[in-house]
This record gives structure tokens, sequence and C-alpha cells, in this order.
């Protein structure tokens, strides 16, 4: 008995474990196959069409597929191999620049020290160059502990302008301490 696309996709959404079974029968081993030809190692393309497969069941109640799940799986397992080969190729970028960079002498620079004292001095500095109501919201944060929500509650402003102005505030302050660091 054949079930069609839809009906087994409305299934697999509804949680039905024998129909997945039935999609994952049907198509695991050309799948494989067909993850093979991008892979080009058998155990690493299962991988990947386990992957895909995992994908579907987890996120099965807003599963989708837009036209034949043929087509939508050998897309999606398609994918799911570049999407390897793409991370593989970068994992072996980083590890030449990581052997070029053990192999050559790295000198640091010289980090100046600088008084603790000094540095709470040049915080203090930024944080009064802040504008006014700023200054209150990123006080009221670090100072006082409250959150954005309580912030927003007790200025009566937007939560998105308390993250907007801290954002601001901790910029000012990391340009400020960078500039007299330098």
């Amino acid at each position: 008995m054949q079930i069609s696309d839809d009906i087994l996709i409305k299934k697999i959404r509804e949680g039905d474990g024998a129909s997945f079974e039935i999609l994952f029968r049907n198509f695991y081993a050309p799948l494989c196959d067909y993850a093979f030809k991008f892979v080009k190692s058998s155990a690493i393309a299962e991988d990947q069409v386990q992957e895909v497969f995992v994908n579907i069941w987890e996120k099965r109640e807003d599963w989708h597929p837009n036209g034949l799940i043929k087509s939508y799986l050998y897309k999606a397992v398609r994918n799911q191999s570049l999407n390897y080969l793409k991370h593989k190729q970068i994992v072996e970028e980083w590890k030449q620049k990581k052997a070029t960079h053990s192999t050559t002498s790295f000198n640091p620079p010289a980090i100046k020290e600088t008084d603790p004292e000094q540095v709470i001095k040049w915080v203090q500095e930024a944080i009064h160059q802040l504008p006014e109501k700023r200054r209150a919201i990123y006080e009221l944060s670090r100072n006082h502990g409250l959150t954005y929500m309580e912030i927003s509650k007790t200025l009566d402003i937007s939560i998105k302008t308390v993250e907007t102005q801290m954002g601001r505030s901790l910029k000012h302050l990391r340009s400020y301490l960078k500039q007299k660091l330098d």
C-alpha cells in the first residue's frame, strides 16, 4: 500500500512513529548513496542522512516540505552534505593557520602595567561624560543591579530604549578606556 506524500507528512507532523519509519526505510539507503557522492565516505554520508532525519523528527510539528517528499529529502541531504564540507574546509584552514602561527616566532606587544585605581578613575570619568538619561540607565543597571525590565518601568521608557542606551554606554566606556590605555 502506497501512502501519499500529504498523508505521510500529516501523520509525521502528528508524531506517528510508524509513518516516520516508513519514510526512513524508503529513503535511507538511496540518500546515503547520494550523500556519498559529496562526502566520499560511507560513514560520513550515513551521518549526514541521519542528521536530516533527526532534524525532521525533532521539528516534525513545523515540518512543511514543499512539493514531493523525495525532492525535499534529496535537497536536504545535499545541503547537509555541502554544509559538512564547508565546515570541514573551515576547520582545515584554521588548522593550517594555527600550524603556521605556531611555527613562526610570535612576540606579543609589551603590555603596559596600569594601576587599577587609575582604571577605576577612568571608568568614573567615562560614566560622568555620559548624557544624563544614559548615565541614569547605566547606573541603575550596574550600580543598583536592576534588570532592563525594572529600569524600563522605573524610568517609564521602553525596554528597547534601555537596551539601546546601555549598548551606547558600554561602547563609550570601551572606547574611552581603549584611548586611555593606548
